[in-house]
């Protein structure tokens, strides 16, 4: 399961829910599921995936922020730092959600997954552009007048109301781990690790952790041949038992419950999606016609 903040790994899925836990009144009833129709090495797309901040809508938030940010900074005569790269492409949220999905990712990576782009280092600040940007301590205003917040604080409360940039919301990522637990444990999910973890004993790869875990032991940074041949034979296994199919219906079944049970709060959070978005291409759109 993933990401930088889209994509947790499972295990700390599930301690971030044991911590968690609390938040939810009781355990959802077992929920009828029918597998989910996916091409070999298809990620599924789960009923909460919509919920969470696009690449597309953090492109477009963030494009506002730099602009109003850049406004603030120029309104205090302060000179604004070189621009910061665009946010990376994530794809999608359950790539890596029931582990390794795609055999061209296996037979050239193993498990140790395509490397991260290189990202130019942060440009540096002066010691003004730094309390401009990021506020003072003394809640006073900064450097020729800037917002006590900082001009990134004060860009925030145009678009979020608070001085934060946008992220998903807690009770979002709350339900993202819940419905991840409450599906691998279903008999269902069990019955189908079971026939994975079989196909890979036939094909002597006994030494794989679980479907969703990478091998405990991961030597160096590149793949070596034992983990490519297990990486690809978890692939196989996972293809020939159907898997992922029966795991992404089962959560989707949950996930669907767990929408239902907190509807109203749901829709509080998408007003809230909307109202940020508009602000934002409102933001780029006065930009662009000055």
């Amino acid at each position: 399961m993933t990401s930088s903040q889209r994509r947790t790994g499972p295990a700390t899925a599930l301690l971030l829910l044991a911590v968690t836990a609390g938040c939810s009144t009781s355990a959802p009833p077992v929920p009828d599921a029918s597998p989910a129709r996916l091409a070999a090495g298809e990620a599924p797309r789960l009923p909460l995936d919509g919920l969470f901040w696009s690449d597309e809508e953090y492109t477009l938030l963030h494009k506002a922020l730099d602009i109003l940010t850049s406004q603030c900074m120029e309104r205090s005569k302060v000179p604004m730092p070189p621009g910061t790269a665009a946010p990376v492409s994530r794809g999608p949220r359950a790539a890596h959600r029931y582990g390794t999905l795609a055999r061209e990712e296996a037979e050239r990576y193993g498990y140790h997954g395509p490397p991260s782009p290189a990202l130019p280092p942060p440009p540096a600040l002066t010691p003004e552009q730094r309390t401009a940007l990021a506020g003072t301590q003394n809640g006073r205003p900064g450097p020729a007048g800037t917002p006590a917040e900082g001009c990134n604080g004060w860009a925030a409360m145009q678009i979020t109301g608070t001085t934060s940039y946008p992220v998903d919301a807690e009770l979002l990522r709350t339900l993202d781990f819940e419905s991840f637990d409450l599906s691998r444990r279903d008999p269902r999910t069990v019955r189908a690790i079971d026939a994975w973890a079989s196909c890979m004993e036939a094909a002597g790869a006994t030494h794989a952790a679980g479907p969703d875990e990478k091998p405990p032991a991961l030597r160096g940074t590149q793949a070596d041949a034992e983990e490519i041949r297990t990486a690809v034979a978890d692939v196989t296994c996972k293809e020939e038992t159907r898997l992922v199919g029966t795991w992404a219906g089962v959560e989707t079944a949950y996930q669907q419950d767990l929408l239902r049970r907190h509807g109203g709060e749901v829709e509080d959070i998408e007003r809230g999606r909307r109202s940020q978005l508009s602000k934002a291409a409102d933001t780029i759109g006065k930009a662009e016609r000055r």
